[in-house]
Formats: C-alpha cells, structure tokens, sequence
C-alpha cells in the first residue's frame, strides 16, 4: 500500500483540458477515468489517418480508373470475338440444315434457287455442289421460285448440275414454287424429274436485252458527250452506247448476240427434255417466250407433274432407291453465314434482301449495259 501510494505520489497527472473539472484522486491508487468533457465542447472524433485523406477523390478515381480498365477488355473481347466469327465466315462454305430429321445414311439436299440469278448465284451453287463432294446425300432436290436472270450465271448453273449428276450418279429433281420461267427454267431443265406447284408460272422460254440511251435528256440540260474510240476499232461503240440514239447497226448487232443466246436456250430445252419432246422442232415451237400455267406445262411436256416440295422429296427418295420404310433426314443447304454487327447483336437479314451498295452499284451498270437475260 505504501509502494502504490509513492509510485503515485511520484508521477505528475496530466493537466485536465481547459475548462474541464479535475477528478478527485482515488487514495487507493486506481487510475482515474478519461476526463468527460462539458457539453459545449461537442464530441471528440479520432484522428484520421494521412491514408483516409482526401478520400472522396481518391475513391472516385480508383473507380474511374476500375471503369476504364473493364471497358478496355469488354472491347477486346468484343473485337477477337468479331474477328474470330469473321474468320470462320470467310473460311467455311455453305452449310446444311435441317429440313426434316431421319437417318443420316440416305440423305436428301434442298438446294434453292431464288431471286434473280446472277453472278453470286452461280457461286453459291459452285459451292454448294463442291461441299456435297466429300459426303455425297442420296439424292438432290433443285428448289426453283426464280424469274430467271442473266444468260451467263443461268448457263454456268445448268452446266454444273449437269455436270454434278453424270459424275456422282446422284438424281436431280426439280421443284418449281410460285414461278421458274425463262432462265428459272433454264437451270433445272437437265433435271431428272420436274414438279410444279398447281399454281405455278413457268415456260417464257426466250431472250432479252436492251439498254437506256439519255442523248434526247442531255440535250434538253445541255451536255454534250464526247466519245472517241481507237482508230483500229471504230465499230467499238456498237450496241455499247448510252448517250447517243441507236441506229441499225446497233440493233443488229444485239440481235445477233440474243438469237445465240436462243439457239442455246433451245438446245438445253431439248436435251433436257428429250426423251418427251423427240425433236428439236418441238423444242423450238415451245421456244416463243410465251408463259405457260403448270397445267399447260405438264401437256407441253415441259413439266412431268403437279407436286409441292414433300411431292419432290418422296420422288427424290423413289428416285434414290432409298427403302420405303427408311425415313431418310432432309437438309436445305444455305449460303455462308457472314456476321457483323447486326447479327451479333440478334438482328436476322431478310431473305428477300437489303441491297448492299456494292449490289446497287452493279445493278445500275448492268441497267445501262446491253446484257442479255433468260429473264420473265
């Protein structure tokens, strides 16, 4: 007790805050409470340390900073993923789908031909038979809804799918939709089997071509075009000249170009469909560009039936040999899938198309060009 009270006796206490009442000292030697202060004084708030200072800035530009960071890898992700599709897109070919589910042993394509057919049709036909090389299907269904289209691609996809059934004894049938006249007819005319829908249009076999000339509409806004050709070719503005009215030359000229182009379309007519029409004379007198009904065309013997497309595919399968009681799968072969912004945020491309400016461009020249067409 006494040691305690010496040790006490010893140490100063510390001056109590002015203003604050001392406590009174304990003579056992406890230590006093913290003095309170009075009530004027507020509360007292601990330090803060030298981290905390500033904090509202700090915290905003960590989280700025966080922010710009995530932002910067959802983009690249974004980007590799884009360049990745694009890239499988651009390296892949056309591809199946499923049209009915069956066994994969004895499978039937569908292979569509719509629209206009042009240059990109003749490509994707190209690479729509050369993807069918490595597993070949049982038996191929030609889906025809065209009116035709420009004399070259309407040849080029004649003669691949001629070419396509005499090498892999594969049986082509065809199956016109709403409409397969003029060159939509030409494409499918070497087919083992044809099959129009009731109300179907077909035939129009024959050629077209013509051009725009603007000479009397730039007079009338007062532009003269100048045109100079090589001295060793003069004739080369012959049928190949808007701004100028044609003359015989002109028209003779293309006139010769559309009855080769005639001669041809009659010649795959009566190859095609020899075994019915067994003259070429025949061919010829169905050759005048008229348009038939489906009816008319079965009589004509352009057309072998009245079917919709399950009446082709169960022609496809008797044709094939497939068993009656196998169930074979069915596929609609479809062009690349090319990715882009819209697809990848879910937006489908129509069928019928949006142009592209590429598209627009090309249309326009071939307008203002003389170019011959199995079309309409």
């Amino acid at each position: 007790m006494e040691q305690n009270q010496k040790l006490h006796e010893g140490t100063p206490s510390p001056e109590p805050p002015f203003g604050s009442v001392r406590p009174p000292i304990d003579p056992r030697g406890a230590v006093p409470p913290p003095p309170v202060p009075p009530p004027w004084c507020g509360p007292i708030q601990p330090p803060q340390s030298k981290s905390q200072g500033g904090g509202g800035l700090g915290r905003f530009v960590g989280w700025s900073l966080t922010g710009i960071i995530i932002s910067l890898l959802m983009v690249s992700l974004a980007i590799n993923f884009w360049l990745g599709g694009f890239y499988v897109s651009v390296t892949s070919g056309p591809y199946e789908q499923t049209y009915r589910e069956g066994s994969e042993q004895n499978r039937i394509v569908i292979i569509p031909i719509n629209g206009i057919i042009d240059d990109g049709s003749s490509q994707f036909i190209h690479e729509a038979l050369y993807a069918l090389q490595s597993q070949l299907p049982a038996a191929v269904v030609l889906r025809v809804d065209s009116g035709g289209g420009f004399v070259g691609p309407c040849d080029r996809i004649h003669q691949m799918i001629k070419q396509f059934s005499q090498q892999t004894d594969v049986p082509v049938i065809a199956s016109f939709g709403t409409m397969a006249t003029s060159g939509g007819y030409y494409v499918a005319a070497g087919s083992r089997w044809i099959l129009a829908e009731p109300t179907c249009t077909t035939g129009s076999i024959g050629v077209i071509g013509g051009t725009f000339t603007i000479e009397r509409l730039l007079r009338k806004v007062g532009v003269t075009p100048e045109f100079l050709t090589a001295t060793g070719s003069p004739e080369k503005d012959v049928a190949n000249s808007h701004f100028r009215a044609w003359e015989n030359r002109d028209r003779q000229t293309l006139q010769f170009s559309l009855d080769n182009a005639h001669d041809r379309f009659v010649q795959v007519v009566y190859e095609g469909r020899k075994e019915h029409l067994q003259s070429i004379e025949n061919a010829m007198e169905l050759a005048k560009g008229r348009v038939y009904t489906a009816q008319q065309a079965i009589e004509l013997k352009l057309v072998d039936g009245q079917g919709y497309l399950h009446d082709a595919i169960n022609k496809a399968k008797e044709l094939a040999q497939i068993p009656e009681s196998e169930q074979p799968r069915v596929t609609t072969i479809r062009p690349t899938v090319q990715l882009g912004v819209m697809n990848i945020l879910g937006a489908q491309r129509s069928e019928s198309g949006i142009w592209s400016s590429e598209q627009m461009r090309r249309t326009l020249l071939e307008l203002n060009s003389s170019r011959l067409a199995y079309i309409y």
